[in-house]
């Protein structure tokens, strides 16, 4: 029971450390009281944190990064989508889980710049064609982290952004979505977030990259 306590997860070393092992660094226990809180709440009330589930460097970094004439690509819909929405000028979220896009349509329905696609993976050519020719950011979560990469990295406008969640789980859909996103992006843009997030007690990694713009990379 100590040791379930400790680790959250029996893969990881402590709930202090991601899946690859990585300890959170000292700036991510600023937030580990409101990490505490939100979690607390979650399962006593059952309300869900309202913002995304991101590692919280990594939500006020997307949103100091986030311009209001942005079209946002994500993959896997949810509260992120609302917040994504409230920043930008469009967001097409896709989700695979058509119980869960059920309930996202719901949420999402009044809003005028969300489109919300029910497509599970794998993303063929006819799919892709049919989504708009660029983004400026990508938000990959969800399911097959590894397809929704590859597309978002062709979708993806020149000097955009793409941010990976869940980076470090120890499974090939993930760290090959981490390949991907690493050989593409610019390397000086790389920006890793090991992090506690909203509702729950335990440490995950984002990575958030640029690719090059034209005439460069």
């Amino acid at each position: 029971m100590l040791t379930r306590v400790l680790r959250g997860d029996p893969r990881k070393v402590s709930r202090f450390h991601d899946f690859a092992g990585n300890a959170a660094p000292l700036a991510a226990y600023a937030r580990l009281p409101t990490c505490i809180a939100s979690t607390l709440i979650k399962k006593v009330a059952g309300r869900h944190p309202a913002g995304p589930w991101l590692g919280y460097r990594g939500i006020r970094r997307l949103a100091d990064l986030l311009r209001p004439t942005w079209q946002v690509l994500e993959f896997g819909a949810g509260n992120s989508t609302r917040w994504l929405a409230d920043r930008v000028a469009k967001v097409v979220s896709i989700e695979g889980d058509p119980a869960w896009y059920g309930r996202i349509a719901v949420a999402v329905a009044r809003r005028t710049n969300v489109n919300l696609i029910l497509q599970p993976p794998p993303y063929d050519a006819a799919f892709a064609a049919s989504l708009a020719a660029t983004f400026d950011f990508c938000l990959v979560d969800g399911l097959a982290r590894d397809r929704a990469m590859e597309l978002a990295l062709s979708k993806v406008a020149p000097g955009g952004f793409v941010y990976l969640d869940n980076a470090d789980v120890q499974d090939d859909e993930h760290q090959r979505a981490r390949r991907l996103l690493l050989a593409r992006c610019e390397p000086a843009s790389v920006e890793i977030f090991i992090d506690f997030f909203p509702g729950q007690i335990t440490v995950s990694q984002g990575i958030l990259g640029r690719v090059p713009r034209l005439g460069r990379g």
